[in-house]
């Protein structure tokens, strides 16, 4: 470290924009205190840029750190500072995590999640004592969820699966101020996703309806719950898993799209080579598996991305994976969605499609929010403007389900 500690900040070498925003997307917790700025800064700088190891290292070294500190903090009966430590683990141990997922056997993964939960129940256990892990039925298995409930009177139930990437644990920062404006919230991994893919090797759908449908079964038997309105919020490639769902569950009674997608498919037509494109309408496997693993022998983060969602998917080729997404809209049904429905947009995003589509397509009570990197919102997902995103999200909620009296 330099003897100037502002050089932490001031002379951070220069990253690529996979590693850069993927650290912003940690620091940007700082605004729900699921992270800190300087522990982040200091954790940089101790990366290599595009070194997955050395990634992985400094991250689960300051998770592992805090962790610790919970536990001490915790032990002496000091339960709420330890409860705001652990959270900061959380994310450190999901981030350190991240590059790890081209190959779902590594041995780190699994105690990395272990690490997740552990640290994630112990806060939750002290801020929300009425809070509870939750087990619901899909199948001959189960999805993992928490559901919080708000000591205010409540408006409505939010239900919020995950996206492509995220654990149970990254909507967290939902939470707090759900209950504030008076929502029960439940938070929870779906096939494909979190501890779900990891620990029960379920593998992503298309059809969410059939996962958002078990949820609302589940949610159903849950008493004075069941009688309130259920509101779907889909961050991420959940702006294309909620829509998808709320198409085809009536119960569905308000929608969140952030961003909204209404068809990943077109995102890989429109930035494919022609000739790929042809060779994928042919069914023209090898040709395409020899053409993205030549990509992959040369750039080993291209390869990474495409491996980690094929993983997603439980798929073992590109050819598989590309025809697989071809599913992945809704153009056609998109028009049964009547609930009320906010679309966030991005133009800055980078990595989704842009929610306008979405929004021009439906025929419903619709409200579009545009977000810009010009006010400091340009990451996806807003990453870097959560106070901005909670904004829209929550005057829309509360403008559309008032306290009921």
């Amino acid at each position: 470290m330099s003897d100037n500690y502002y050089d932490t900040y001031q002379n951070l070498p220069r990253f690529s924009d996979d590693f850069f925003g993927q650290f912003l997307r940690a620091l940007g917790k700082s605004y729900t205190q699921c992270a800190d700025v300087g522990e982040c800064f200091i954790t940089l700088n101790k990366i290599k840029d595009d070194d997955f190891n050395s990634w992985f290292s400094a991250w689960n070294e300051i998770a592992s750190h805090l962790q610790a500190l919970a536990d001490e903090s915790w032990n002496k009966k000091h339960v709420l500072t330890a409860a705001m430590t652990y959270l900061r683990a959380v994310e450190y141990h999901r981030t350190s995590e991240f590059f790890l997922r081209a190959n779902m056997d590594d041995p780190r993964i699994l105690p990395c999640f272990d690490n997740m939960r552990y640290c994630f129940e112990k806060s939750i256990d002290a801020l929300h004592p009425g809070s509870k892990p939750v087990e619901i039925p899909y199948g001959d298995t189960f999805l993992s969820g928490y559901l919080f409930t708000t000591d205010k009177n409540p408006r409505a139930t939010l239900i919020v699966p995950g996206g492509y990437d995220s654990s149970v644990e990254e909507q967290y920062p939902l939470v707090p101020t759900s209950l504030q404006h008076g929502y029960n919230i439940l938070i929870f991994d779906g096939p494909g996703q979190g501890h779900v893919l990891r620990r029960q090797k379920l593998t992503m759908r298309h059809d969410f309806e059939q996962v958002i449908s078990k949820v609302l079964d589940w949610m159903d038997t849950r008493g004075d719950l069941s009688r309130l309105p259920y509101v779907l919020i889909g961050r991420s490639f959940g702006g294309y898993l909620a829509p998808r769902a709320a198409c085809f569950e009536p119960r569905v009674a308000g929608l969140i799209c952030d961003p909204g997608q209404i068809d990943i498919s077109a995102v890989f037509h429109k930035i494919l080579p022609a000739k790929i494109n042809s060779l994928l309408d042919q069914g023209q496997q090898d040709e395409v598996n020899v053409y993205f693993n030549d990509i992959f022998s040369k750039n080993k983060m291209q390869a990474f991305y495409f491996t980690s969602r094929m993983n997603v998917h439980g798929l073992k080729t590109p050819y598989e994976y590309l025809q697989e997404m071809k599913q992945y809209r809704f153009t056609d049904v998109v028009q049964q969605i009547k609930c009320p429905t906010l679309v966030c947009d991005n133009p800055s995003d980078k990595i989704s499609n842009r929610g306008n589509a979405l929004y021009d397509a439906l025929d419903c009570d619709k409200t579009y929010a545009g977000f810009s990197g010009q006010w400091g919102a340009g990451m996806h997902c807003e990453a870097d403007a959560t106070g901005q995103f909670l904004r829209v999200a929550f005057d829309w909620l509360d403008e559309k389900y008032p306290t009921l009296s």
